[in-house]
Formats: C-alpha cells, structure tokens, sequence
C-alpha cells in the first residue's frame, strides 16, 4: 500500500504507515497473550507465552540482519518481494490451520 500511495499524500502515507505497525504489532499480542490463554487447562499458558515471545524476538534479530543481507544482494524491491511472499505463505497456512481444524 505504501508503494502505490507514496506520492500522493503525506498524510495518506502515514496513515498507512500507522495502519500497517499496528497490524505487526496485533500479530506479536495474539501470539504471546491471546493464543496461550487457549490453553489454560494444561496450566502451561506461561510457559508457552514465554516460548513464543521468545521466538518473536529471536525472529526479529535474525531478520533485522537478514533483511539487510537480502537488500544489499536484490535491492529493496526485491525484500519488498520477498516479504509479499512470505505473507501469502503465511496467509497460506493460517487458512489450511482453519480448515484442518475446523474438519
């Protein structure tokens, strides 16, 4: 959204700049305080909101070096390619997870 609206409005631009953080960072609480609370029955939730956050921050050191190395070798159109992939992947599995669940 940002590359299809950047020119027109800087408003507009950090409007969908503050939509797209906020869409992260909703991303980081389901993980580390929503999903964990579905197992509370196992009295594990802490342990397992642990583990995530965990992992959450592990990914975002790995990709904040990663990133760079992928930008320096393709150029930001290609991270930026890279990024639209894996989201459709991860969109991908979130709705094989629904249906295998849900069947």
């Amino acid at each position: 959204l940002l590359m299809l609206f950047s020119g027109m409005s800087v408003v507009l631009t950090i409007v969908l700049f503050a939509f797209i953080v906020s869409c992260m960072n909703s991303i980081n609480l389901i993980l580390t305080g929503f999903f964990p609370a579905m197992y509370a029955k196992s009295e594990n939730v802490s342990l397992l909101s642990g583990i995530l956050n965990f992992m959450t921050y592990l990914g975002s050191a790995a990709s904040t070096y990663g990133f760079a190395v992928l930008s320096d070798i393709f150029g930001w159109n290609g991270t930026i390619v890279f990024w639209i992939i894996l989201s459709l992947l991860g969109a991908i599995v979130c709705i094989i997870a629904y249906f295998y669940k849900k069947g």
